[in-house]
């Protein structure tokens, strides 16, 4: 929220601070859908050190995650300087599934005859994805469609909570020992990431008075790390710069944080946006 408390104090600020160029921006909220694969790796559980790389439809439980998109740009003429641009993307969702977690070989558990390989475990989990793109882009050609073409940076902080209940009683062959107490492993792992990106975006103005088409499209791949982030709208800026856009939007988040999180999910859906220009 400190994002979007940020950029509504630009929005006020903007026609006093950038007099010579113009400033735009939007926010919006939308419903998206979430399908990948994320956790923590490397957890230390009662019966060994074990991953939970989960499914985020079957064994988390999400369906659609709350996004709070904003962006804030600034245009001008004042050449060789790029043009400037941020833009923050953030979602919650939460769950409660259920997964088969394996059995680490290493455990005495494995070695029990007759225990069976996974352990039916109830999962309640949390994930939040915040990017934040720092861009700088030039408009080097003249053309009916205005191209913008430039790079910048991408920080993405990942905060994952995860509380599993392993039915291990439940699992236990008939001879085994009786009196082994539940186990309820409750893990919180954040990282942060920062990795080069491309930027690229096209705006045409529509015969319609004040309406336009726009798309864009941030892409990365770093490492172990991969992100890819298009959007095509259509919208309306009225002579009061107040406008509205509608949409389609389409992410991918994929990297591996070494005995931290893996991330591996894709995000998309329609959404709807106002927007603020000068």
């Amino acid at each position: 929220m400190r994002y979007l408390f940020s950029f509504l104090c630009l929005f006020l600020l903007s026609p006093f601070t950038f007099a010579q160029g113009k400033v735009y921006g939007g926010i919006y909220a939308a419903k998206i859908a979430v399908r990948g694969e994320a956790g923590p790796t490397g957890v230390n559980t009662p019966f060994g050190k074990a991953d939970f790389i989960l499914d985020t439809k079957n064994e988390m439980g999400y369906d659609k995650a709350n996004q709070w998109v904003a962006w804030i740009g600034y245009e001008h003429d004042n050449h060789p300087w790029p043009k400037v641009q941020i833009h923050h993307n953030s979602f919650r969702e939460s769950g409660t599934g259920h997964a088969d977690i394996a059995v680490p070989a290493s455990s005495s558990l494995a070695n029990m005859p007759g225990m069976p390989s996974t352990i039916d475990t109830e999962v309640k989990s949390s994930l939040a994805v915040d990017a934040t793109d720092f861009l700088f882009y030039y408009t080097p050609f003249d053309l009916p469609v205005k191209l913008d073409l430039g790079v910048g940076v991408r920080r993405l902080a990942v905060d994952f909570k995860v509380n599993a209940s392993p039915d291990i009683l439940g699992s236990l062959p008939p001879h085994a020992p009786s009196g082994l107490p539940p186990v309820n492993i409750v893990r919180h792992k954040k990282v942060t990431q920062h990795m080069p990106i491309f930027y690229a975006s096209g705006y045409y103005s529509l015969p319609l008075k004040g309406t336009y088409a726009t798309a864009a499209t941030v892409y990365s791949q770093y490492k172990d790390r991969k992100l890819y982030h298009s959007r095509f709208a259509v919208g309306w800026i009225s002579p009061y710069h107040l406008g509205i856009e509608a949409g389609y939007s389409h992410q991918l988040h994929r990297f591996n944080a070494e005995d931290s999180i893996n991330v591996d999910i894709k995000l998309g859906g329609p959404f709807v946006a106002l927007s603020l220009r000068f």
